[in-house]
């Protein structure tokens, strides 16, 4: 009975699964991907839809100020310009110090191209700072001005154009009537479909006694002094990424607080969408949808423009309520939730927030989309992998256990021992089975399809496949190589065999050689499921190459070394039965590779 225990349990498991999900860390965080614990590894593998942020993320956060115009689309120049910028810096949270300029970026740009002299003469006559509200879409500030104080704000255009009564249009202030804005709002989403990313500038002049009200009694009779337009290119590699993304079967979503044409047209210059008019999403058609209806509109819908970070969680919800596995990227303090909610959370290490960081279960070091498509490889390999070394080791268990089977029901000698299966276990299969958790991703890894919700990794195709085949030409061969020993040496059916003697050593050292030689053929064929296992890989993977040496040097250690012989009372064998011994791992990896072409090339 305790041999059969022994048998079934393979003790070298568990320290290889934690050393293949160590070792896939390892390769991960090479990779600019950081994870937060050993299950997200796999966990980042299993990815069917990524929700993605655009600002560093698809684009590479090297924001500039492109132009600076009119609501007429009139490039705006000298005092006109200034007084533009100026307004937008006072509307801005910028923090000065030794080290330069810190705050969000698209502050960074405005304070910069004030220039450092104006810069500190705006900021000394700053007063109240209100800053950006991701609901309202706008931040606002007020500074000293004249007699009284001067109201800036800046933000999205449809956050700003209701509060407008007059544009500025070179030196002169004209009304801002209901043509004016339609022509206003037709140039920005010319601007936004370009790709720009637009903020309407305004201000209005109010008096001390206004200072200290609330925002919202300020928001009125503004004059809008212009647009600046900030460009942000795409990430050169993003496209790649994306056509990876696709050709793996995952789908990609962008989430964004920019303008829906500029949502759009990054979607399309990252190969997200193809469509000119494909649909987009805005955070007020999410809150006019339910989440039931939201989940049926996502197989059409792959970009969501000015939404909120709560929002972000609905669209997760919606995802998980189609029975899709979702990474979400966040930054934010508020994109906590989302991150959570999400099966694997993705945080900015640059630019997220202690916070995001907190909440989610993986960290991209570059923020940068790419490198989310490298960890789905990386934990789709690492996955692959566990399998592989799953099916080697199993295997094994099966010419371990027959031959205790035999000698409970006939009357034959037990063909390994308890002390022979654990050189087996936790000697000969240990270093191989690390070798297989460390071998890298195969060359079609990111062309399959993402396995479905309901694949486990030890299924029954896996359990088939490392019992009733692999396994049972070991022990087949193993078991029958023990007989034929036997039988060579005077033993018949039914006689009782010392274990003590000479033939019994012998004929267990054969069988755990022959067994453990097997076991080679069987590493060899686990490398690949469609392909042999003997290309230039296998010399590149120093593990298992050392992993084959071992086995071998266990195997002469065991027939042909006194003190290893007499340990485990083992015993030489005459060179033709090792001989036959050798064929073993051969036929194996024979019968395999024929597996492979029938059965897993049809399929």
């Amino acid at each position: 009975m305790m041999g059969i225990i022994v048998a079934n349990v393979p003790e070298g498991l568990l320290p290889t699964f934690t050393l293949s999900l160590a070792m896939g860390a390892m390769r991960l965080a090479r990779r600019n991907v950081l994870v937060k614990s050993l299950a997200a590894v796999e966990a980042l593998g299993s990815v069917q839809v990524i929700c993605t942020d655009k600002t560093g993320t698809l684009t590479a956060n090297q924001l500039a100020l492109s132009a600076t115009l009119s609501a007429e689309g009139v490039a705006i120049q000298g005092d006109a310009r200034r007084r533009s910028l100026e307004c937008a810096l006072v509307a801005s949270q910028i923090r000065v110090s030794q080290g330069g300029l810190s705050g969000d970026s698209l502050d960074v740009v405005v304070a910069e191209a004030v220039g450092a002299e104006t810069r500190e003469a705006v900021l000394r006559r700053q007063q109240r700072i209100f800053p950006f509200d991701v609901a309202r879409r706008r931040s606002a500030g007020t500074r000293r001005h004249d007699d009284g104080l001067e109201l800036c704000m800046k933000g999205a255009w449809e956050a700003i154009a209701p509060s407008v009564v007059a544009y500025q249009s070179g030196d002169v202030l004209r009304p801002f009537g209901a043509e004016e804005k339609d022509r206003a709002e037709a140039l920005v989403r010319r601007l936004a479909g370009g790709g720009a990313r637009v903020i309407a500038v305004a201000r209005r002049a109010i008096s001390l006694a206004e200072g200290d009200r609330p925002i919202d009694e300020l928001e009125r009779e503004l004059e809008l002094l212009g647009l600046l337009c900030f460009s942000d290119p795409l990430r050169p590699e993003v496209p790649a990424a994306v056509a990876r993304c696709r050709s793996a079967g995952i789908e990609v979503t962008l989430i964004t607080g920019d303008h829906p044409e500029t949502a759009r047209a990054i979607a399309r210059e990252a190969g997200i969408i193809h469509e000119i008019q494909a649909p987009v999403l805005t955070g007020a058609d999410l809150a006019a949808t339910t989440e039931a209806e939201l989940a049926a509109l996502l197989a059409d819908v792959h970009v969501f423009a000015r939404t909120t970070p709560e929002q972000k969680l609905k669209i997760v919800a919606a995802f998980r309520r189609r029975g899709l596995r979702v990474a979400m990227t966040g930054d934010g303090v508020n994109d906590a939730p989302a991150l959570r909610a999400a099966d694997v959370g993705v945080a900015m290490g640059k630019s997220g927030t202690d916070v995001a960081r907190e909440a989610a279960q993986i960290v991209l070091l570059d923020d940068n989309f790419a490198s989310i498509v490298a960890g789905i490889e990386e934990g789709r390999t690492v996955f692959a992998n566990m399998r592989k070394f799953l099916t080697y080791v199993l295997a094994s268990n099966v010419p371990e256990i027959i031959p205790f089977l035999l000698y409970v029901v006939l009357p034959v000698p037990l063909a390994l021992t308890v002390v022979q299966i654990l050189v087996i276990d936790l000697g000969t299969d240990l270093l191989p089975a690390i070798g297989l958790g460390r071998e890298p991703p195969a060359a079609d890894v990111m062309r399959a399809p993402p396995r479905a919700s309901n694949d486990r990794l030890l299924d029954r195709s896996l359990l088939a496949r490392a019992y009733l085949f692999l396994g049972l030409i070991e022990a087949g061969f193993s078991t029958g190589l023990f007989f034929l020993y036997l039988v060579a040496g005077g033993w018949r059916y039914g006689d009782d065999l010392p274990t003590s003697s000479a033939l019994y050593h012998s004929a267990t050292g054969l069988t755990l050689t022959t067994v453990i030689l097997m076991q080679i053929g069987n590493l060899v064929g686990r490398r690949s499921e469609t392909r042999s296992g003997l290309d230039a890989g296998l010399v590149q993977n120093t593990l298992l190459i050392l992993g084959i040496v071992t086995e071998l040097t266990v195997c002469v250690a065991v027939l042909y070394v006194p003190a290893v012989a007499s340990f485990l009372r083992t015993g030489p064998v005459p060179l033709p039965f090792l001989g036959l011994a050798l064929m073993g791992p051969v036929l194996l990896f024979f019968f395999d590779r024929m597996r492979k072409r029938l059965f897993v090339s049809v399929r």
